[in-house]
């Protein structure tokens, strides 16, 4: 019970904060224990009793209360918004639904989460690693996120850019600004690539139908922290017609054929709906989420174990727990999506 307890309360911090890395205490009776909780996993002193020996404890509290913010584990990256900057992204998010619902903009489900006044604003810093620019968004609550503690812990924001903070925006330009914000711990090996280096390999390697990335950069080099910032894309359930949903299938095709790189974990959370800014509403698909994607060796396959989601994955993958990922088993991934939406998101007879 104790566990489930820490966890819950742990999650509920890491979800609402954005932090590198937490401390805490645990006590139980006339014992007591530290606890340092990252991504990775939590480091935990040994049991002493603070009643027969209270120095420890104190001194433990009166060292923490001279740490400065980011040595209590809190992301030198993100500070709390101010007030405009929240009241900017309300504006933003209320104009873009107001847009939706008049049918002048696709709808993005579950987008009014953005807004939820449970979690608190903050302005994020991302530092372009291939522009060197630095870029400001405000993100409140997260529109989809993993709820496990440790690993990667990706989470999806509708975030707002902001500029110059003089800088005068009518309420009908903002919705233009809205992005995606995608935030997540990457995994440290040699063999793993990080997201933006993929993104710029695809993009010079002129693959087509992939996402737009706006900037990209780890925010700590020792925690491995990565942002990516693209441009609003737009879940399958979307899909008008069916004529549109084998458009959007048809574009992720040929994003998976241009250069010898197997995507690993197709899924109709990835396969999305890209339309054209500044009132082209023109649709392709996009096929996003290529953090673990690997280059395929000599023999057709990759050099890292078996990926993917279960849903999905190949027959020849399921069947064979030790096969590693080729390029059919995408084609045959994006199959199964299409199945699956067109099942689940229209109406047929038969």
């Amino acid at each position: 019970m104790l566990l489930e307890q820490l966890s819950t309360y742990l999650c509920a911090q890491f979800s609402r904060q954005h932090r590198m890395f937490t401390f805490s205490i645990c006590i139980f009776g006339r014992y007591a224990r530290f606890l340092r909780i990252d991504r990775s996993g939590i480091v935990v002193s040994e049991a002493f009793n603070y009643i027969t020996n209270p120095r420890i404890l104190a001194d433990f509290l009166w060292r923490y209360n001279h740490l400065s913010v980011s040595k209590r584990g809190f992301d030198p990256y993100a500070q709390p918004a101010r007030l405009s900057e929240r009241r900017l992204l309300s504006r933003a998010i209320t104009e873009y639904i107001y847009l939706t619902e008049s049918g002048q903009a696709r709808r993005l489900p579950q987008m009014c989460k953005s807004l939820s006044s449970d979690y608190p604003a903050y302005r994020i810093r991302v530092v372009d690693e291939y522009s060197g620019e630095l870029q400001h968004y405000i993100v409140r609550r997260p529109f989809t996120g993993s709820r496990s503690l440790f690993g990667r812990a990706t989470r999806g924001y509708v975030a707002l850019r902001v500029y110059d903070d003089s800088e005068e925006v009518t309420t009908s330009a903002l919705p233009k600004r809205l992005v995606f914000l995608k935030d997540s711990w990457r995994i440290v090996e040699d063999e793993m690539e990080r997201e933006v280096d993929i993104y710029e390999d695809l993009k010079s390697n002129h693959v087509p139908f992939i996402p737009s990335v706006l900037g990209a950069g780890d925010a700590r080099r020792t925690y491995v922290h990565h942002r990516v910032v693209q441009e609003l894309a737009f879940p399958l359930s979307t899909v008008t017609n069916a004529k549109e949903l084998v458009q959007v299938i048809r574009d992720a095709l040929q994003s998976t054929s241009r250069m010898r790189r197997v995507h690993r974990d197709v899924s109709d959370r990835n396969v999305m709906i890209s339309e054209g800014r500044e009132g082209d509403h023109t649709v392709h698909g996009v096929l996003n989420d290529w953090d673990m994607s690997c280059i395929l060796d000599e023999d057709e396959s990759t050099t890292e174990t078996r990926a993917g989601t279960w849903y999905f994955m190949s027959a020849n993958l399921l069947y064979n727990p030790k096969r590693k990922n080729c390029f059919y088993d995408d084609l045959e991934s994006i199959l199964w999506v299409f199945l699956y939406v067109a099942v689940h998101h229209f109406k047929y007879t038969g």
